[in-house]
């Protein structure tokens, strides 16, 4: 073989910069000892050792003890809670088949009392409207809702009379959501407050909507525990999570009190029910002024703070919520007897969510 020939082969057999670098990075970094769980045991372990003796106990009392479904029957039967009558002869399960958004209706509603289920269908929202809807959640939920009473011969019916959102393919995925609904959007709450008529997307003037049912939401960016630019509640002229609330109180006392809805829901980031400090100039818990105002407004209500995982969802999701009846005869007993229902429906543990 010639000199050239040995040289050709030694350039094309030569490492590239970048493979040389990787090779050096190689060679630096130490391989980490891996051991297997048999060999973490193996040499004395302690952790391990416990974790694996826990796990063979777990597995030994499920198979000696009941079923979850059939523990939680027989909780729900002590408490008066599940395992209740319809008017089509079928009982409450214990769980929802899936978390899949009807399935978990259906569960809702066979946990309904007959007594309940006849109160839902005489005082069900005629007509709604969701402020910072978003994807539209609230329209959502009724329509699970009216399907699983449908299943069991209770005919319920709504109409979404107005939705608000400032994002622009938000509300073009709304307008699929509730095409045909004869639904009017608007961009801004405050759109509905204007003068004496309403603004709508195209900035058509309109008369000023009504309805019976809000879902509200309120604008989370200066409440948030992860905020870098705290607000306060109170900060209309600046904050975007005050003016959302803001609005909604403008729109309120720009209808006459018996044109009011009948009933106001609100959610936001559990930070709203804590006394925050960083960031204001003054310590605020945003529950109480939403309710003061509320108050004013004419309006009685409670807050919860909720987890969806406590309600069989597959996700830990913190929030605080909010229901609101126009004062009146029983609203109070109302609000406080919703309260309670939410709460039974509660899980307080949950072998397959514990991780979550």
């Amino acid at each position: 073989m010639d000199e050239q020939t040995i040289s050709t082969s030694e350039e094309s057999m030569a490492p590239t910069p970048a493979k040389a670098k990787a090779n050096r990075k190689t060679k630096a970094m130490p391989k980490a000892k891996k051991r297997s769980k048999a060999r973490r045991v193996a040499e004395g372990d302690g952790n391990e050792r416990g974790r694996i003796a826990k796990c063979a106990r777990q597995r030994e009392e499920r198979a000696h003890s009941p079923s979850m479904s059939e523990q939680t029957s027989k909780s729900d039967h002590e408490s008066e809670i599940g395992a209740i009558e319809l008017g089509g002869g079928e009982t409450s399960a214990a769980f929802p088949a899936s978390s899949g958004l009807i399935d978990y209706a259906t569960w809702l509603v066979q946990n309904l009392t007959l007594d309940e289920i006849q109160r839902l269908q005489d005082r069900w929202p005629t007509t709604y409207a969701e402020l910072c809807a978003g994807m539209g959640s609230g329209t959502m939920a009724l329509r699970a809702l009216q399907m699983a009473l449908c299943d069991h011969g209770i005919v319920v019916q709504h109409e979404c009379t107005f939705v608000t959102e400032t994002c622009a393919w938000k509300r073009k995925a709304l307008q699929q959501l509730l095409k045909g609904h004869g639904t009017e959007f608007f961009i801004r709450t405050g759109d509905l407050s204007c003068d004496t008529v309403a603004m709508d997307q195209h900035g058509t003037a309109k008369a000023r909507p009504t309805c019976d049912l809000i879902f509200m939401g309120i604008a989370c960016v200066d409440i948030s525990s992860l905020s870098s630019t705290p607000k306060s509640l109170r900060d209309s002229d600046d904050g975007a999570s005050a003016k959302s609330f803001q609005e909604l109180l403008d729109y309120l006392w720009a209808l006459d009190k018996t044109d009011r809805p009948r009933a106001i829901i609100i959610e936001c980031v559990k930070s709203l029910m804590h006394v925050r400090k960083r960031g204001l100039a003054k310590p605020e818990r945003g529950v109480d002024l939403v309710s003061e105002k509320l108050t004013e407004a004419g309006y009685v209500g409670r807050w919860m703070a909720l987890n969806a995982k406590r309600f069989l969802l597959p996700a830990s999701r913190h929030r605080a919520w909010g229901i609101f009846l126009k004062q009146g005869d029983g609203s109070e007993d109302m609000v406080g007897n919703a309260a309670s229902r939410i709460t039974a429906l509660q899980m307080q543990q949950h072998e397959q969510l514990a991780a979550i």
